[in-house]
């Protein structure tokens, strides 16, 4: 005889029996497997490999869930209707990554097909997990077996082919769960990179945890009982706790940048002709359509792409765009002891940074109210284009204390310390939210630099940091070290105008006009305390041009070694000239060109070029 809570006496075996779901119990299931998820995050961002290995997999599903988590915490009604709508719609509004998209509209398949009922049985919650299968396979432009959604389809077809035998959902979801692990240790035969590491998809992992804390507290009630969570031992190690080999190092990724963004529609959207205006700028497309709103993950090289297309199928309520290939070198490279921290203002070659776990921090381009993450979201040609059709000048903005806490968090997993370089506390507060951040951070001793400099001037000293950490050398040293030698560090910067000084009102409106009028090019460079200053200036751009070489070889006349290397905005051919110049004068073979940031384009404008020279000894 049933009870009117809807369980059964115990069987001959001792155990209760489970015959519906409501809202309250659904709702202390899931949270339940939440909580079991988040335990696990750190085990499955270790296996993470595919679709790109940058360690974050088991984090992003955390982060999803516990969005979803505040969705069930609020809605206290006991329909499970009402509750697992809330669910949904809080995974979708916080849901993050590939397989945090995938999960969010798995839950608004189940959502859906719970909608109205106050209370399931089997029978409902089957009808309910097929819907959701389908709405998970949905989502993705082109499905792929051996991830998370084919343990999402496996553990969905079980339940749908054994609702029938048994009326208990004790008995339905532990052998569903049996299935799903089943599932889950045959994606190495479905997906060739994940033999190749020994590892199990980290998304379908996650999702078995999550089905692992649901399925025991429906049969227990208590999440810390032991007799579900522990995964089957057949006398070797679980394969899913196998860490991938830092051996093979990094390589460089097809799409560099995990975008995603929120967006809300005033009609409903057409799934297929969103896909279609998407595909084309990169891979792994998820798209989550909840009833108001939709959520877009697409790995891409040109992030500002997806958010104009975004754009024209309503507002976007917010925006996240990681680097993969940053995440991707850190996760694959062996850890030392100390790790590197810059900002964006600081201009490195882009094949350094694809290689080595050098963190940078990103500043801000302000175009009007749209804000861009420099060199992420606003690449030097993005900016170049919006400066020709935006009747907006540029402006910049440091980065948040959290921006910085968020980068010491990356670098720690490669260091004991950190050693950070900052663009000059003179002209921006870029250098204190990174000492505030340091003076907050838990996670390793931070040592935190003032260059007195910004761009490739920066970046000479940033190199230099890194070499030091390479041959180990102690955090202390290297801050030392870099103090010192940002005395010797000089950057000159030819400049075609003072227009963009003047828009930024660095420069009055009458000096801007004289320079107009008599065809002045100035050269801008550093003082000792980090401010800019007028280094010179000459009739037209050859005089000017000529003017800086001078002025960089008068500087590294003094020493017996140094580093010299080019930065540009829009002015390649001068920066040629430089370099040019530069073997010419010096014999070095290597002189490193490098497109310079959006921030210092925000100041210089298009056309400057820069050298900066870094005595040594």
């Amino acid at each position: 005889m049933s009870r009117r809570d809807g369980t059964v006496p115990a069987d001959g075996r001792g155990r209760v029996q489970i015959r519906y779901l409501d809202g309250r119990r659904f709702r202390r299931a899931v949270l339940a497997g939440i909580e079991w998820l988040h335990q696990q995050r750190e085990h499955l961002n270790e296996i993470n490999v595919y679709p790109v290995p940058d360690a974050d997999t088991g984090t992003n599903m955390s982060l999803t869930m516990r969005s979803a988590a505040e969705g069930l915490k609020q809605q206290r009604d006991r329909a499970i209707g009402l509750t697992s709508r809330d669910m949904a719609d809080h995974a979708i509004l916080g849901s993050q990554g590939n397989s945090g998209a995938i999960l969010a509209q798995f839950l608004k398949g189940l959502s859906d097909g719970l909608k109205g009922k106050a209370r399931i049985t089997t029978m409902e919650f089957a009808q309910a997990a097929e819907r959701a299968k389908r709405s998970a396979y949905a989502a993705l432009a082109r499905p792929r077996e051996g991830t998370i959604l084919t343990v999402i389809k496996d553990w969905c077809d079980h339940i749908e082919s054994r609702w029938r035998e048994s009326e208990d959902f004790v008995e339905l979801l532990k052998g569903a769960l049996a299935k799903a692990r089943e599932s889950l240790k045959r994606t190495p035969e479905q997906l060739q990179v994940l033999k190749d590491h020994g590892v199990v998809d980290a998304g379908a992992a996650g999702f078995i945890h999550l089905l692992e804390g649901i399925t025991e507290y429906v049969e227990t009630g208590d999440i810390r009982a032991s007799t579900v969570l522990a995964m089957p031992n057949d006398g070797e190690a679980p394969v899913s706790h196998l860490r991938p080999p830092f051996g093979e190092g990094p390589r460089l990724l097809t799409y560099r940048y995990c975008t995603e963004c929120l967006v809300r529609t005033a009609v409903p959207v057409q799934r297929s002709l969103l896909e279609s205006e998407l595909q084309s700028l990169g891979d792994s497309l998820v798209v989550v359509m909840g009833d108001s709103v939709v959520k877009i993950h697409l790995h891409t090289n040109e992030p500002s792409r997806l958010y104009e297309v975004a754009g024209r199928f309503g507002a976007i309520l917010r925006r996240k765009c990681d680097d993969m290939q940053a995440q991707h070198v850190q996760a694959v490279s062996a850890p030392r002891g100390v790790a590197v921290v810059t900002d964006s203002a600081c201009d490195l070659p882009p094949e350094l940074l694809s290689r080595e776990p050098i963190t940078v921090v990103p500043l801000k381009v302000i175009f009007g109210e749209e804000v861009f993450l420099d060199r992420i979201e606003m690449s030097p040609s993005g900016f170049l284009d919006r400066c020709r059709t935006s009747p907006q000048h540029p402006k910049t903005s440091q980065p948040a204390v959290i921006d910085f806490l968020r980068g010491y968090e990356l670098a720690a997993r490669q260091g004991r310390e950190i050693v950070v370089v900052c663009l000059s506390g003179a002209v921006s507060g870029t250098f204190e939210a990174a000492r505030t951040a340091a003076a907050q951070f838990r996670g390793a001793a931070v040592h935190v630099v003032d260059s007195r400099t910004v761009s490739v001037a920066e970046g000479l000293l940033v190199r230099e940091a890194f070499d030091m950490a390479e041959a180990g050398e102690s955090g202390r040293a290297i801050a030392e070290k870099i103090e010192e030698l940002k005395r010797r560090v000089k950057l000159f910067v030819s400049l075609r105008s003072l227009e963009f000084a003047h828009r930024g009102g660095r420069v009055s409106a009458g000096k801007n006009l004289l320079a107009k009028m008599l065809g002045i090019k100035p050269v801008v460079s550093f003082n000792a305390e980090g401010k800019i200053f007028s280094a010179g200036a000459a009739f037209g751009n050859h005089r000017v041009e000529a003017k800086v070489v001078a002025l960089a070889r008068a500087e590294w006349s003094k020493y017996k070694r140094f580093r010299v290397a080019v930065a540009h905005m829009d002015g390649i051919e001068v920066a040629r000239y430089y370099a040019e110049r530069i073997r010419a004068l010096t014999g070095m073979a290597d002189v490193p060109v490098v497109e310079a940031t959006p921030v210092l384009g925000t100041h210089s404008g298009p056309g400057a070029a820069a050298i900066a020279v870094l005595g040594l000894d």
